[in-house]
């Protein structure tokens, strides 16, 4: 439902991942931590994702967190 748009924010494109939505940038490039799509997949800001799991492993994680470290380009 947040990701079709209600929250006006669509995970189905790079431009939908960089520019956010209503609460702002989902991705902050260069830095993971700070990156609300890596909080709410670690579980630090709720609701946790993807909302009900099942939930990303550590290393599938870590692959979207190196990706934002180096910038977060669009190949």
């Amino acid at each position: 439902m947040c990701h079709g748009g209600t929250a006006n924010l669509f995970l189905d494109s790079y431009s939908g991942v960089i520019n956010g939505g209503f609460s702002g940038p989902e991705v902050l490039p260069g830095d993971p931590e700070g990156s609300r799509i890596i909080r709410r997949l670690r579980g630090i800001d709720q609701p946790r994702m993807p909302f009900g799991g099942p939930f990303l492993s550590d290393d599938q994680i870590g692959v979207i967190a190196a990706w934002i470290a180096a910038g977060a380009k669009d190949n």
